[in-house]
């Protein structure tokens, strides 16, 4: 077998986009899940072996091609939705994978680094701490988008919320990278002792799984609620009216079958419910006359000029009790970043930015204290967190996704979605306007879910949350703690790569010229004649 150090350099740029496609492949569309752990076992054995000048090359095309399967969904928003054109529409898949390829080159440059200064057999522990690292540091750079992580793409399968409650989604992908590490151990040094390695690999997530199980398990009973959630699935451009009253007829359904809570989808009407006064009297009368607390969201305004994407608690004889403004915005959706570059296209100029909220604020609703993450907010574990800590007991997802038409973008938001239940010991009502709504339990499994494109509304009994499993704050500690070593390890390549090319040319001319009866390189360089250098002095 010919091991992949001396793989030929084509041959190994094709593995590289092989990974790559299988990674992107792991999320929907097709949504093959267990390629994930392979494909990033590769990229790991890639990046350990890879020489000086096949970093860039390699990693670049291993994040080009993932990220560009995974992101395709986002065609349809910027074809349907804008005046780019269809054209504008694939080149901005293309700039953002181009980007993420980039982004990916700085991990294998770290794994890279690692394997040259501390050796093969420790960068095979430290590979999954980076990997870890590089997808936490994400939430921040280059812009907030920490979407298809590797615990994302298991979160659907069975062991996946039982260890996200113990060690978190951060901790979870902690686990999956290093049963990957060992893969690329064996990969790179076949051996009996390399198989038996990644064998062993196994039990550290079957450990966690059962610790986990117990814990979700022993966590103490709370009171239940009667959740509803909203979908009505009508297409953004029919009439605000025409959804308004799909929505009420929606919720005289769920209330006659029992519904405790009402939570309509984000944008269910597209009215705004501060400063509406009419839309707002109807739906005071329709939570007056159900005697219903309601849950919606709105454009709210701050100021003057400044307006914020919330969410809205309306009770019962008390009309709005709760505003909670949108902490963690969308880029290019509802905020444009580095908008003095950006604002000079057309097509982007005339996107509003929103004011994000400043503080996680949660809505209380009888026994139920609500945790309200709007759309984007859910992809983010801090953010969830936060609303437990703050005393919710259950969290609220409304979104949008009627932009993503029947793309796997939907399927991929929810992927996150489901392991913020987990975490927190939170059961979840996300509420999509065209789909994919759910109903989450507090151990984060999925009671009830209503397809892509079907209206309706799903209804069950939640037991409320107690307890928040250490998943929730060991898993932002491991994320800290990852995302320093692998900023540390990225600038530290960075700043050795610099320095090596700095000095490889000097090394070069000392090896390549003669040494003359003595005389020095210098002096070989000018003849022998120190009146030339002076003169060029």
């Amino acid at each position: 077998m010919l091991s992949l150090e001396r793989w030929p350099r084509l041959a190994r740029a094709l593995l590289s986009a092989l990974a790559g496609a299988a990674y992107g492949a792991a999320f929907p569309h097709p949504g093959w899940w267990w390629l994930a752990v392979p494909a990033v076992a590769v990229w790991i054995a890639l990046a350990l072996s890879a020489q000086r000048g096949r970093i860039a090359t390699e990693g670049w095309l291993a994040g080009f091609v993932a990220y560009g399967v995974m992101l395709r969904w986002f065609i349809n928003p910027i074809e349907v939705y804008s005046t780019l054109g269809p054209v504008a529409a694939r080149a901005s898949v293309v700039m953002s994978a181009a980007v993420m390829g980039f982004y990916t080159v700085l991990l294998f440059a770290a794994l890279a680094r690692c394997s040259r200064q501390i050796g093969l057999a420790a960068s095979w522990w430290a590979a999954p701490l980076l990997w870890t690292g590089w997808e936490t540091l994400r939430e921040w750079i280059p812009f907030p988008f920490p979407w298809g992580s590797l615990a994302a793409a298991h979160a659907m399968q069975g062991f996946a919320a039982p260890v996200a409650a113990l060690v978190g989604a951060t901790g979870l992908s902690i686990l999956l990278a290093l049963l990957a590490s060992t893969v690329a151990r064996w990969m790179l040094r076949p051996s009996q002792r390399a198989v038996t390695l990644a064998a062993l690999a196994t039990l550290p997530l079957v450990g966690a799984f059962a610790v986990g199980t117990l814990i979700q398990v022993t966590l103490p009973q709370g009171p239940t609620l009667r959740v509803a959630v909203l979908q009505a699935a009508i297409s953004r451009e029919q009439a605000g009216r025409d959804k308004l009253e799909a929505y009420f007829e929606l919720s005289l359904r769920a209330a006659r079958d029992g519904a405790q809570l009402l939570v309509w989808p984000e944008s269910a009407t597209g009215y705004e419910i501060d400063t509406d006064a009419p839309y707002q009297r109807e739906v005071r009368a329709l939570v007056d006359g159900l005697r219903l607390p309601l849950v919606l969201t709105s454009v709210t305004q701050l100021g003057d000029d400044t307006w914020q994407n919330s969410s809205v608690l309306l009770q019962p004889g008390r009309g709005i009790t709760a505003i909670a403004p949108k902490r963690q915005l969308v880029p290019f959706g509802e905020y444009l970043p580095l908008r003095p570059l950006f604002g000079e296209l057309p097509a982007l100029a005339t996107t509003e930015d929103f004011v994000p909220g400043s503080k996680p604020l949660v809505m209380q609703s009888g026994s139920a204290t609500l945790g309200p993450l709007v759309c984007f907010e859910a992809v983010f574990p801090e953010l969830a967190r936060e609303l437990a800590q703050s005393g919710a007991n259950l969290l609220i997802n409304q979104t949008n996704d009627s932009w993503f038409g029947t793309t796997g973008g939907p399927q991929q938001h929810v992927m996150h979605a489901v392991l913020r239940s987990a975490e927190t010991g939170r059961p979840m009502a996300r509420a999509a306007s065209t789909g994919i709504s759910l109903l989450i339990d507090r151990r984060g499994r999925v009671v009830a879910e209503q397809p892509l494109m079907k209206p309706g509304y799903l209804i069950a009994d939640l037991e409320l949350g107690t307890r928040i499993p250490p998943g929730s704050s060991l898993g932002r500690v491991l994320a800290g703690a990852c995302a320093t070593l692998a900023a540390a390890a990225m600038a530290w390549s960075l700043i050795c790569g610099f320095r090596e090319r700095r000095a490889r040319p000097h090394r070069s001319v000392r090896a390549v010229l003669p040494q003359q009866g003595g005389t020095s390189a210098s002096s070989a360089i000018t003849g022998g004649n120190s009146k030339v250098r002076g003169d060029d002095a």
